[in-house]
């Protein structure tokens, strides 16, 4: 699956039909989708680093209004990147029941800290302020 975000919503339904497509959870669709669509942007950039993207999402500099949904549908689109990127899911994998919001977000919070340098700050306050 690769191409717009708009697209990515009807691939999601021919690939799961209509009644799994549409009860897929938001972050599983919307996070989906915004990936798909940042795909060819991700595999051109040469500094792409998954873990700076998981960075950002806590830095309140960047984020004016933390509650804002923007900041909601781009922590969707990581937890989907972490688990094609890092765990080499695809969308059947994604799509399962078992796949957790909760649970996906503490494995990736736990992959950054694994994959972090002594110099990271932000990761203390990440598990406990984006729950």
């Amino acid at each position: 699956m690769a191409g717009s975000g708009k697209g990515a919503h009807f691939r999601i339904i021919e690939s799961l039909g209509l009644d799994a497509g549409r009860s897929l959870p938001a972050w599983k669709s919307e996070g989906w989708a915004d990936y798909e669509a940042s795909l060819a942007g991700i595999r051109r950039d040469p500094d792409y680093d998954l873990a700076r993207r998981v960075d950002l999402l806590d830095d309140t500099s960047y984020w004016r209004n933390p509650r804002l949904r923007a900041r909601r549908c781009y922590r969707w689109q990581l937890l989907v990147e972490y688990l094609v990127e890092v765990r080499s899911y695809r969308f059947e994998d994604l799509s399962r029941p078992s796949v957790t919001e909760s649970e996906t977000w503490a494995q990736m919070v736990a992959w950054r800290r694994e994959n972090s340098s002594s110099t990271d700050r932000l990761l203390d306050d990440l598990a406990l302020t984006i729950q």
